[in-house]
């Protein structure tokens, strides 16, 4: 039997659906594990994924995974190997230092608020 167009398409929205539901379980367990930020999240590799891949997706750095997982060589992970991933620790960012200019050197505008020149 020669698949039809309509057997097709169904298809593909079924296959799409199925995906949906997928993803969107994957992405409310990866949030709920992050947001707790009670210890580190557990993570399998999976065919394709490097420590770089990894970092990136939870937002923490290579060398955190390789140092709570005893990794000597970055380089070498196997599909199906089970990671622990460390928290998100929040990074305090500086506040800019603000920076004043001299009054001496502060240009004044040559027309005042009021429309006058500033002579």
């Amino acid at each position: 039997m020669k698949p039809t167009r309509n057997h097709l398409v169904s298809l593909l929205i079924a296959v799409m659906i199925v995906g949906v539901q997928f993803a969107w379980h994957t992405t409310e367990a990866q949030a709920s594990s992050a947001s707790a930020g009670t210890g580190p999240t557990t993570y399998f590799v999976k065919k394709g994924d490097t420590l770089t891949s990894i970092a990136k997706r939870y937002g923490v750095t290579i060398q955190a995974i390789a140092k709570l997982n005893g990794i000597k060589s970055t380089s070498k992970i196997l599909v199906g190997q089970k990671l622990r991933i460390p928290s998100k620790t929040p990074v305090a960012t500086p506040m800019p230092l603000a920076t004043s200019v001299p009054s001496a050197t502060r240009e004044l505008p040559s027309v005042l608020p009021t429309g006058r020149p500033n002579n």
